[in-house]
Formats: C-alpha cells, structure tokens, sequence
C-alpha cells in the first residue's frame, strides 16, 4: 500500500511516535519493495558460492519433530518447537536438545543429543533424565546454580519445566522444589541477571489464553488453525533467582507483579534480553502477535518501564502492528549498537528496527533492502550472525505458514506429514554486503532454502568448532535440519574468532548480559552474550565475530554484567577464546 490521500498522511504525521519513522517509510518505499533490483542480482552473484552444507545422516541427529494428531486443529501444535545448542557435559563440544509436541502420554519425547569426539550426535537416552513428552514450545540452558552446568529450561503449553544439571551425568526435574510456576501457554524463554546479583533469573513470555474449545476457520470457510484474535492475551512470566539455597539446587521467587512486567500482558512468542539502551543494565523486549511488541526497561531497582511506543520499537515504519513472532539481534550496520529484527507473517513485511541514537529505534527495513526478496513466507526462527566471516552481520530466517496453501490439494488423510506439507515454505538467507544494503542470497543457497517447510525454531552456533557458524532448523513433522558453515575457498578473507566471558567465581558461567568490544585494525565489532534468542531457541553462548581480512586482534573489551570493565590484549585470530573475569587489565571507563 502507498499512502497519496494528504489527509491520512497529515493525520498520522500528527502522531509523533509514527512522524519521523513514516517519513523515512515514504521516502523509500518506492525504492524498496518488489523484485531485487539489477545491482542487487549483482550483488547476490558476487555471493554465489553456497554458505551451507548438510553434513549427511552420520553427522546430523536423527530426530523428527512430531506435533500430534493435527486434525483437531489444536492451536499449540502449529506454532512449537525450538530447540537448544548448549555444551551439558562441559566437554567443549556443543550438544543439541530438540524438543516434541505431540502431546502428554504421546511416547514422544524430548532427546539430548551428546556430541562425541567423531563428531556425530548421539542421543542420551532415557537415563539422562530429559525424555519427557508434552506440547513443548520454548527452551533455554544457562547455569542457574553457579557449578558451570547449564540448566535446561522448557516451556509449553500449560506447563514449564526446569531440569538441573547433575554435572554433566544427567538431569532431574526441579521445577516444583525450585518454586517455579508457571501454568500458562508458555512460549520464548530466556535467562538474564536483571538485578545484577550474580546469579542468573528467568523470563518467560506467555502467549494467550487459549480455549481448546473454540473451533477457527480460515478464509474458504473451512476448518483452520486459530490465530490469537479472540483470545485474551497472556502476562509474562518473571522469576528471580534467589540463589542455590537448597542443596545446591536454586530458589525462585515470581517477581512478575512486583517487576512491572503483570501490568503489560501481551501475546508474547519472541523475547530478548539484552541492555538496549547502553546504561549497564538488561533489559526486556518481547515479540507480540498482532499487538504492538513491549519493551520493558530496567529501572536498576528491580522494576521494569513499558517503553516500546516511545523508543520506536512498538510499531512499524507507517505506525501498524504486525503479527511479531522470532527475533533476531545483532549488530546489522556496524554501529556498536543492538539493531532488532522481527519476523511476521507471508501477507506482511518482516521488520528490522535499527537504532540511533542509543536507547531509540526506527525501522529502517526497505533502506537496507529487506524488502526486495526473490519470495516471501510467513517468518518465525530469526539469527543475526556473520555467516561467511566477511565482518558483517548477516541474516537468516526460517519460514512456515499457519494457513494451508488453497493452492494445494485439501484433502485431508490420516497422514500428518501431508497434512503439514500445505503449510510449507521456502527459508530465506540475507547477505550484508557492508554497504548499508542486506541482499537476498536465498537463491544461491538451496541446503537452506530449496526444501519446502513449516519451519519453526532457528539456532546459530559453531557446532563443528571449526569457526564457521551452522544452523539448526526445526521444522512440524519433519527432520531435524542440521546445516554446517562452508569454507570458503579464500580462507584469508574469511578470518574469525569466537569469544566465551566466563565468571571464575560463580562456577565459570558464561556472564549472560556481558558486552564484548573487538578492537582490530582500525575498526571495532561488538558482540553482546545471551543465547536466548529467535524463537523458542537458544543458541550457542560464544559469541562469534567473523573478521574478514584482519589477521590481528588488538584488544578485546569486555563490560562485564556488574558494570566492571576489563581489556585483553593480543588475542590470536581463528581460534576459541575463554575469557575470565579478573584476569584481564581493568579499565575505568574512557580510560585504559
């Protein structure tokens, strides 16, 4: 849609927090929606080489997710699962856990995937104490009880588990010890220490309250998946950890309503956790389905101000709500600060809101070239990363419908993998070509983006640890999709390295909260630590910075969640790095 009726134009200019986001929307609209333009098929042969490739069954888990019987058209099953990259047995090489939906006392249960020296993925088994089925929807790992195991958190359907790690010989379910309630649809999760007391807190983003028994339609009159409208949307859930108080077992106390966080329900599917206002404290944003997103902003007192329609972040560029589900965040233009990017739906744009200045955001997605993609889906798992190392961020995003292709055939069998293949679509890849322009390179990378798929949760980490990021894509009645990062055939244009903070003193956590500065040949990467991102993921903790042709790392800056700064010198290139607090050369701030 152009807007041409002055009238209208005058009417939404009148509303500041749609003014300057609507004028830079005109602006560029015209430029920034249809078919790649010429430069940018250009652009995208210059990227021709395929990012992916899939490592074949030896390498990859054989997992299959499975959502159940679809045909009662319960709500739950078109919107699971994610999945977990996390390293549970602290061998150094990254383990997967994916994630079912087919329903309590369905036999289908969750699996760990332990990587072993050969590099192939084998399933824990039952003994590891995570073979537990349900409607699962979200998951986070991070060390709840400062020992350096992470924790498994899930979430789903009326119900979210958390499974303490035995030190890495398996897991128990502490969910009702640990005082953790939550009987709501529960969908992203993440963990962050929002009151900077060393030990790591939990948010949940509840989605609706959803009745089983309303039946939904689609367009054509026929029976369909229902979307949230007609639904009350759900409050959010936040926990604070009061420590490992119980035998080395941690305490939670629901701080939702004290936080500020119950006062602002909302159809949460997307959370983030990260400082995006620069003062040293993390804050909360969650994706909202067909409702404006929210952002709550630490108060450093323990409560949280609903801030999103003031900082830009609430609404699109022409001041309208979308259907807002995965989350991707990173670093797109190069500028220190935390840009933020929203999936929705295959009718819709997706959505990237670039900050500045710091603490405020305006979407910028047609001037950086989103909008001129070679097709279009209805978007869920999102990951900012640089995937070729060439320095700059790139993107990637799975896709799935939630409505059934008309175009299909309708007739319904009692097989659900037919049932699920009208709703699939094609995954797209973003290159950033480091000039202030994101180029579809979808066409160029069928191992990501040829299969159709109902595509669901999208992780990002170096499985392989060979320093090229891979994927994993979690997708309704269909094999778990494991994608490895490709070499390039120049390596010398390709250089990267990838950066663990840990805290000696709380067990060797990762810090979740912590800001990294790479400092290397005259120009500066940033990198912010939380895994807990996309939709209904969570990703590998190291943070990774592709560095293209710089063969030197000068320093690396670390601000670590408490507010202290510290500096290492000389890092090597092209190699993992764990970096602990104390141990670098402490800095006061504008002075090292």
């Amino acid at each position: 849609m152009i807007l041409t009726d002055t009238a209208t134009l005058a009417m939404l200019a009148s509303h500041r927090w749609v003014a300057g986001p609507l004028l830079i929307f005109i602006a560029t609209w015209l430029s920034g929606c249809g078919e790649p333009s010429s430069k940018d098929v250009a652009a995208s042969k210059k990227s021709a080489a395929e990012w992916f490739f899939d490592p074949g069954d030896a390498k990859s888990p054989p997992f299959v997710h499975h959502a159940g019987d679809p045909f009662d058209f319960f709500m739950p099953r078109s919107l699971g699962s994610g999945v977990a990259i996390l390293d549970a047995n602290l061998d150094g090489m990254m383990d997967v856990f994916c994630l079912q939906n087919a329903g309590w006392n369905s036999g289908q249960t969750h699996v760990l995937f332990l990587q072993n020296t050969e590099g192939a993925f084998v399933p824990a088994g039952p003994e590891f104490g995570l073979s537990v089925d349900g409607h699962a929807m979200g998951v986070s790992a991070g060390d709840l009880t400062n020992d350096g195991y992470p924790e498994i958190l899930v979430t789903g359907y009326l119900k979210t588990q958390l499974f303490l790690n035995l030190a890495g010989q398996g897991f128990r379910d502490i969910t009702t010890e640990s005082g953790l309630d939550n009987p709501e649809w529960g969908s992203s999760c993440s963990m962050l220490d929002y009151n900077r007391d060393g030990w790591l807190d939990i948010v949940v983003a509840n989605y609706i309250e959803y009745a089983p028994t309303v039946d939904c339609s689609g367009k054509d009159g026929k029976r369909e998946f229902c979307g949230p409208d007609g639904f009350p949307p759900a409050v959010p859930k936040l926990f604070q950890n009061k420590g490992a108080l119980n035998q080395g077992m941690p305490t939670f106390q629901d701080t939702t309503v004290a936080s500020g966080l119950a006062s602002h329900p909302g159809p949460g599917l997307g959370v983030a956790c990260y400082d995006f206002d620069g003062d040293g404290w993390v804050d909360i944003f969650f994706a909202d389905d067909a409702k404006p997103n929210r952002l709550f902003m630490n108060q450093q007192n323990g409560k949280f101000e609903e801030q999103a329609l003031k900082r830009g972040i609430a609404l699109d560029a022409m001041g309208q709500t979308k259907a807002n589900m995965g989350v991707g965040v990173g670093d797109i233009n190069s500028d220190g600060l935390i840009d933020i990017f929203v999936t929705h739906l295959v009718t819709e744009r997706h959505t990237l809101w670039q900050q500045g200045p710091q603490g405020m955001f305006s979407d910028r997605t047609a001037p950086l070239g989103l909008n001129q993609s070679s097709w279009r889906g209805t978007g869920f798992g999102a990951v900012m990363a640089d995937f070729d190392n060439n320095g700059f961020s790139d993107l990637a995003f799975v896709n799935g419908d939630i409505r059934a292709d008309a175009t299909q055939s309708a007739a319904l069998s009692s097989n659900a993998e037919a049932f699920w293949k009208r709703y699939g679509q094609r995954n797209q890849l973003f290159s950033n070509q480091g000039n202030g322009k994101l180029v579809d390179i979808s066409q160029q990378n069928p191992s990501l983006c040829a299969e159709k798929g109902v595509g669901r949760g999208l992780a990002v980490g170096d499985l392989n640890n060979d320093g090229y990021l891979d994927l994993i894509v979690t997708r309704i009645e269909a094999p778990l999709q494991m994608l490895f990062g490709k070499q390039p055939s120049d390596t010398t244009a390709a250089h990267w390295i990838s950066v663990r903070a840990t805290l000696p003193d709380a067990g060797g956590r990762d810090d979740y909260g912590a800001e990294i500065k790479l400092m290397a040949q005259e120009r500066t990467f940033h990198g912010w630590l939380n895994p807990g991102a996309s939709y209904l993921c969570s990703n590998d903790p190291r943070v990774h910075f592709g560095l293209g042709k710089i063969t030197q790392v000068d320093t690396v800056e670390v601000r670590w969640t408490d507010g202290s700064l510290e500096q290492f010198e000389k890092l090597s290139i092209d190699r993992h790095h764990t970096l602990q607090k104390g141990k670098g050369r402490a800095v006061t701030e504008g002075k090292p």
